[in-house]
């Protein structure tokens, strides 16, 4: 598995799902005359078996979206929140902001943070799926937590120190997150300002080349200021998913 270890208890998930016993079995399909064979390694996890390529895709996935998320950030980072204390630069900034024109480059990392971070958080929620039982037909984080709307299949009370943790998290990030990606995604583009702060009395301004504009499904606005906010996310995230291996792990 080609993925980079930061996390302790990444690096014990991995380890063990390198481990564990595998059962090998030939599955075909096909007729008389022609048939064609597959051999299929299972492992079993979560009390419930599957095929190994399987639940290790899911984890390649969450890794290396991450990863992207991670350098779309710091690509993105490079032209944000500069101080500049010169008036002439000043003046500068000021018109182009005014301009309001805008790095198509800089647009396009902004939208794959948003959906890589979301594919990441979606491919948590296939191991959640399973761990708790859920009976939604798709895997993504917004199902996890709303669960099939008819049968309030999602997860709606406390289980345990993790969809506790979960519970918290969604209230506090994973939903206005989610919302942003929603809207980006099925309704709108997201929108760009450019925005500067002047810091008196050193006659310094900080140049923030662009805060994000969403409109919910209320009709309010969610403005976000970058890279601040998606600093935070990432944050958010990075913490999240060490608790969420740690969950894991307790399931093997």
């Amino acid at each position: 598995m080609s993925i980079i270890i930061d996390d302790k208890e990444q690096e014990t998930f991995i380890n063990k799902l390198k481990n564990l016993p595998k059962k090998v079995k030939l599955e075909g399909w096909g007729n008389k005359r022609v048939s064609e064979y597959r051999r299929i390694e299972y492992i079993t996890f979560a009390g419930k078996k599957f095929d190994e390529n399987e639940l290790t895709d899911f984890i390649i996935v969450l890794e290396n979206r991450y990863r992207l998320a991670f350098y779309c950030l710091e690509e993105m980072s490079k032209e944000c929140e500069t101080i500049i204390d010169n008036e002439t630069k000043i003046n500068e900034l000021k018109n182009k902001a005014q301009s309001n024109l805008l790095n198509p480059e800089f647009v396009i990392k902004a939208e794959y943070f948003v959906y890589s971070l979301n594919s990441a958080l979606d491919a948590m929620s296939f191991f959640i799926k399973h761990i708790y039982n859920l009976k939604i037909n798709n895997t993504s984080i917004g199902k996890v937590y709303h669960g099939n709307k008819s049968k309030r299949d999602g997860i709606k009370y406390k289980r345990d120190s993790f969809s506790r943790y979960f519970l918290k998290e969604w209230k506090n990030w994973i939903k206005v997150f989610r919302d942003i990606r929603n809207r980006m995604t099925h309704h709108q583009i997201i929108r760009f300002s450019s925005h500067l702060s002047q810091q008196s009395p050193a006659r310094q301004v900080i140049y923030t080349k662009h805060c994000i504009s969403v409109i919910d499904e209320n009709g309010d606005e969610i403005l976000k200021p970058l890279p601040k906010y998606f600093e935070e996310v990432i944050k958010n995230y990075y913490r999240f998913r060490s608790k969420f291996y740690e969950k894991l792990n307790s399931a093997i």
